[in-house]
């Protein structure tokens, strides 16, 4: 049997409209890949920690994170991939299309983190659920 070939980061990011609707692709959501040693001088920047590099209060960074990381976006089923990705360490920022939240950075869509590790030759799947969501 061969397996199919997987992109080195790769995953689905999904949302919950609501009880009981089931958890559909969050397409078009945005997901920024950015190396640990890249993390001190981000938090430095926007005032955050390793944990969350964007804090809540701040504003105006998708635009920002575009021009300084490398990024994608999620597909029509809510599936995203990043190629040609060293081994390593690196924190994944991602923001919903669909969901808003109360804190400043959140204003254009909930923007969550999580840390991955690269290996050879071993992809990572890097899906996330957004959960309960405010607006559509």
């Amino acid at each position: 049997i061969v397996e199919p070939v997987r992109e080195p980061v790769f995953g689905t990011l999904t949302w919950n409209p609501g009880i009981f609707k089931g958890t559909p692709p969050d397409f078009g959501a945005k997901v920024w890949l950015v190396k640990s040693a890249d993390l001190p001088a981000l938090a430095k920047e926007t005032g955050g920690t390793a944990d969350e590099p964007i804090p809540s209060g701040a504003t105006g960074w998708p635009a920002k994170l575009d021009q300084m990381f490398p990024h994608t976006v999620a597909d029509g089923n809510g599936k995203f991939a990043f190629t040609a990705v060293a081994p390593g360490t690196y924190t994944l920022i991602y923001l919903s299309k669909r969901a808003n939240g109360i804190f400043a950075r959140d204003r254009a869509g909930k923007m969550r983190f999580k840390a991955i590790t690269v290996a050879a030759g071993k992809p990572v799947d890097a899906s996330y659920d957004f959960g309960v969501t405010a607006y559509r």
